[in-house]
């Protein structure tokens, strides 16, 4: 997105005003499509996605197995029996971040 249009129509939306769109395409050389989607873009708020991780529900049992000393693969295949869907990646950087809190 062009910072230069943002930052004339916040200006133009503090002072609580429509813009015109043709005459503002024609100051910044675009289509005035693009300046009614800019205004209308920042007019919208964005909402905060709450996604939960695959492993919330193994968390306890991946911790259980990590202090015991078992190694990644055979933690991912245990809970993959249990019905894990997600990837070994994702496991491995959870295990990596837990042994480093733990130091």
């Amino acid at each position: 997105m062009r910072t230069d249009i943002n930052v004339y129509l916040e200006r133009i939306k503090l002072m609580d005003v429509k813009p015109n769109y043709s005459e503002l395409a024609r100051r910044f050389n675009c289509d005035r499509r693009t300046i009614k989607n800019h205004f209308e873009n920042s007019m919208k708020e964005r909402k905060p996605q709450n996604k939960g991780s695959k492993l919330n529900d193994y968390k306890e049992i991946i911790n259980e197995k990590v202090d015991l000393g078992a190694n990644g693969v055979s933690i991912f295949k245990f809970i993959q029996k249990r019905g894990y869907t997600g990837k070994y990646t994702i496991l491995r950087e959870y295990i990596k971040n837990y042994k480093g809190e733990k130091k």
